[in-house]
């Protein structure tokens, strides 16, 4: 939507009918364009979000046959705003800024489908994983020369999470497909990029000013990995990221809940080689810079989490030492004496130490 005369369309399935998803364009805090359709009341609403406070609404009112079929939304940019057509409903003008409506960026759920024109139509795509690392994808292209006049366009294959640009790749960095061919398409996320799982990521086509939307997906992350060793001077262990081979993860650690810093885990492990090539090098070891003091009656863990998420390993968090309580202590003096086969004895004089 970035040029004059430029046009989308898009296309509500049932599931955005049944729950009302909407569609905006957004320029900082402010929307400068919602649409959304509501079944129960029997229209179409148009608004805007400026300066905190909703607008006044512009209602299409549909037949209730239409919200029975996908609804399509056309758009385009006329003098002044948006030109908008729902279905073979009559044109109605939406006023906006211009200016702004072209540094904005739309935001919409995976339930609604950007058409693509002519010739973008037929760029064919199914994403093959999306995790708060990458995404994975093949590319179908249109035959005959479209794929090298595109590259010489400077057409680029863009990301986006949650409508955030995270990543860009020129067509022309790819190996161009003969005809019908698919193109390996992975796209890493860069270190300041905010993500999560349950965001969604968007894998575009720019070409010529113009951007398409081909193909959306939430991110759903799968990490394998575990502790091996850890005492008050260090943690030892491995990760890895089964769905981007040759990537190594990034782990943080934690001493009772408080941060200690990250390491990556790409050192050799020759014993995890029988799983794949990569988990040969998928080791990590994190020295402290304090070894943990282990004073009586204290509690000391280790956690270690792939890094920004939630997601702990295997055997975290990792007890370095547990306090033992005057509870903890009369639990033990109630058990039969054979399960006490580890202690020299349970005298008075155990007692007497707590109490």
């Amino acid at each position: 939507m970035a040029l004059p005369g430029a046009s989308d369309s898009y296309l509500f399935s049932q599931r955005a009918i049944r729950d009302s998803t909407h569609l905006d364009f957004i320029d900082g805090d402010d929307i400068l364009f919602h649409a959304k359709p509501l079944r129960a009341l029997g229209w179409v609403v148009f608004n805007s979000f400026l300066g905190g406070a909703w607008q006044p609404e512009v209602r299409l009112p549909l037949e209730p046959a239409d919200f029975e079929a996908p609804i399509r939304l056309q758009l385009a940019i006329g003098e002044g705003g948006l030109l908008v057509r729902v279905n073979d409903r009559p044109e109605l003008a939406y006023p906006l800024d211009l200016a702004r409506l072209a540094l904005a960026r739309v935001k919409h759920g995976t339930s609604i489908t950007p058409i693509l024109p002519e010739a973008e139509a037929q760029v064919a795509t199914r994403i093959l994983a999306a995790d708060i690392m990458h995404l994975a994808a093949e590319v179908v292209l249109p035959g005959g020369d479209w794929a090298k006049a595109a590259a010489r366009d400077g057409a680029a294959f863009l990301l986006s999470v949650d409508g955030r640009p995270a990543g860009r790749m020129p067509l022309a960095a790819l190996r161009l497909p003969a005809e019908g061919e698919a193109v390996a398409l992975r796209m890493t996320f860069g270190r300041g990029a905010f993500v999560c799982d349950g965001m969604v990521a968007e894998l575009a086509l720019e070409r010529q000013g113009e951007r398409f939307t081909l193909a959306s997906a939430p991110l759903r992350s799968t990490f394998t990995g575990g502790l091996d060793r850890c005492n008050e001077s260090m943690v030892r262990g491995f990760a890895a990221n089964p769905a981007l081979p040759g990537h190594p993860v990034m782990v943080d650690v934690f001493i009772n809940g408080a941060f200690q810093g990250s390491a990556r885990a790409d050192r050799p492990r020759p014993d995890l080689a029988e799983f794949g090539a990569d988990y040969a090098h998928s080791g990590f070891e994190f020295t402290f810079a304090r070894p943990i003091h282990l004073p009586v009656s204290a509690d000391a863990w280790v956690s270690v989490r792939v890094r920004d998420t939630d997601v702990e390993l295997a055997n975290s968090p990792w007890w370095v030492c547990r306090a033992v309580t005057r509870e903890s202590l009369l639990q033990l003096d109630a058990l039969p004496d054979e399960s006490m086969a580890f202690a020299p004895s349970r005298d008075a004089a155990a007692r007497e130490a707590v109490e």
